[in-house]
């Protein structure tokens, strides 16, 4: 399934109601036509991804961490010749180049940072270049310090996220809980992957969802490829119950991620080598 179709059929569902969901204060800051960010990913996401969700009229995002500024020129040249439409650029903190921000803030829509405490010189420069900045937050306390520090919109992350968890609350907890403290607009993520779980985090007070999950079903992940599964299966991940999931260790990294256990997805082992 393409990215498209997620977004479009899947993620806000459709009818006149919907078309006007798609309106919040997200899309008009950062001039796309769902409220929906995709998440970095990591490795499993890729250029393509991003671009498709781009495309498809959401925020599509690419990891950058760890990029020399050539290097994410290069990414930013690969985003462009798939899609013309707003897309953003995710540094990790840990590995922030302040040079590869520059890079990146001259290219893109909105450069995400992730993973660290709110860093006002951080969103200066990125600002300097022409970028929006965001904020991924797992706290009412970090939320507030990113507006402070000049952020343009944020993301409250509750504990039912994939990949790297910051959040130490439900997202719904959370959300209430930001909504309430900033002025800025506020998406949710943390297991949001159709069109209820979008429909009740705007009620809630977002301006929409980060998505990261749901995207591993669509034809343009790397994940197959990287796992060297068959998408179908690659899908699976995706449709798994929430008892399904645990917490191993990155090999020499101590950071949760979340994994999806599902059968004929094979064995994943508690290091996460799989």
């Amino acid at each position: 399934m393409e990215a498209q179709t997620l977004i479009k059929e899947r993620a806000y569902g459709s009818g006149r109601r919907a078309k006007a969901m798609l309106r919040t204060t997200f899309t008009e800051l950062v001039g796309v036509e769902a409220p929906i960010q995709m998440s970095g990913m990591g490795s499993v996401g890729g250029p393509e991804l991003a671009a498709a969700v781009s495309q498809a009229g959401g925020l599509g995002t690419n990891t950058v961490a760890g990029l020399t500024p050539n290097e994410v020129e290069a990414r930013v040249d690969l985003i462009r010749t798939q899609t013309k439409k707003p897309f953003a650029l995710n540094f990790l903190i840990p590995v922030v180049d302040t040079e590869a921000v520059k890079a990146a803030a001259r290219a893109c829509r909105v450069v995400d940072f992730f993973w660290g405490r709110p860093d006002a010189e951080l969103v200066r420069i990125a600002h300097a270049g022409g970028a929006l900045v965001s904020w991924q937050t797992g706290s009412l306390e970090e939320a507030v310090a990113a507006e402070a520090a000049g952020c343009d919109f944020l993301i409250a992350q509750g504990i039912e996220a994939g990949g790297h968890i910051r959040g130490q609350l439900g997202v719904l907890q959370l959300l209430t809980e930001v909504v309430e403290a900033v002025k800025v607009p506020v998406l949710a993520a943390g297991g949001i992957g159709n069109a209820r779980a979008l429909a009740g985090v705007i009620a809630a007070g977002a301006a929409g969802a980060r998505i990261g999950t749901r995207f591993l079903a669509a034809e343009e992940t790397i994940l197959p490829r990287l796992a060297g599964m068959d998408l179908r299966v690659a899908a699976q991940l995706v449709v798994g119950r929430e008892e399904e999931a645990f917490l191993p260790r990155l090999a020499g990294m101590d950071l949760p991620k979340i994994v999806l256990r599902r059968a004929g997805a094979g064995r994943v082992e508690p290091d996460g080598t799989g």
